[in-house]
């Protein structure tokens, strides 16, 4: 039996989002949420392993990413603002408690919105994901004239490739590094064409440097007030594993369960996808709230 997969969108408070949906109709909604610069692709390799007899498959675009609208000029990619885009897009499907299952910058966003709002939440799995950037107080002034100078300078052009394996080319060498085929999925989401070729799709503007970051103090004032049950799944050759600061946060949880797994730090796009699904199925399946 084939994957049944739609492509939807739906007009929110700051732009129209457009996401996938996998599994069933009628199944929990679980909200599938992707890292910085990338999109649903992100997802791809993972949901064929996921339960889709029972849970209904949210898998979203970021404002600014993949087939999502950008913001207008007037509004700002900051981190908080993005747990209005979660509430507002919830509010969107009439949906009012759902599972989140976030990815990197995915994490980070419903950490804080489960902080936020912790009614709408049954459960929380985050991969490679354990809260935000943080930043000593001091460097606020420094940081915010940064920012504010890159903004002003207006240098946000895309660039623009000949053809669509230079894209690729240039996602494998990203921050991050992909093999051929996983950046090629989310290429293929993530590119339009241009005049010369095809360039991103993605908003220039996510590459500015924030406003602002929390200090660790809030961050972990953040994770202590998450409630809901909490499964963390780290790459053991990911951005978190060796950070010292991780442990703190990891003990700010109060209901969590940490697995460590191989792979780097797109483990459920590739590498190890069975692996991370053989964690969230269990996980899902124990704190689903209609049970069949």
């Amino acid at each position: 039996m084939g994957l049944k997969v739609t492509e939807q969108s739906v007009q929110t408070e700051r732009c129209r989002i457009a996401f996938q949906e996998w599994g069933s109709p009628l199944g929990e909604p679980v909200l599938v949420v992707h890292g910085w610069l990338d999109n649903a692709a992100s997802f791809c390799n993972l949901m064929p392993h996921l339960n889709l007899e029972h849970f209904r498959y949210l898998v979203l675009d970021l404002p600014g990413h993949g087939r999502s609208g950008h913001l207008s000029p007037a509004e700002q990619y900051h981190l908080l603002e993005s747990v209005l885009d979660i509430q507002s897009f919830l509010a969107a499907l009439g949906l009012q408690k759902v599972h989140y299952l976030g990815h990197s910058l995915g994490g980070v966003i419903g950490v804080i919105w489960a902080a936020t709002y912790p009614e709408w939440l049954h459960s929380l799995i985050l991969i490679d994901s354990v809260g935000p950037f943080s930043d000593e107080p001091e460097k606020l002034p420094r940081g915010l004239r940064k920012a504010i100078d890159k903004r002003l300078s207006h240098r946000n052009a895309q660039p623009v490739y000949t053809h669509i394996h230079d894209a690729v080319a240039a996602r494998m060498k990203g921050i991050t590094a992909l093999g051929e085929d996983a950046a090629a999925r989310l290429v293929a989401r993530g590119i339009k064409p241009c005049n010369g070729g095809v360039t991103w799709r993605t908003d220039a503007r996510l590459r500015y440097p924030s406003l602002m970051r929390l200090s660790e103090e809030q961050v972990q004032a953040i994770l202590l007030a998450v409630k809901s049950p909490t499964c963390v799944i780290l790459a053991k050759d990911g951005l978190l594993i060796r950070s010292a600061v991780v442990k703190k946060r990891l003990a700010c949880l109060a209901q969590r369960e940490v697995h460590e797994l191989c792979g780097h730090h797109h483990l459920h796009l590739e590498g190890s996808p069975e692996a991370v699904a053989s964690v969230i199925n269990p996980f899902l399946d124990k704190r689903a709230h209609n049970k069949t």
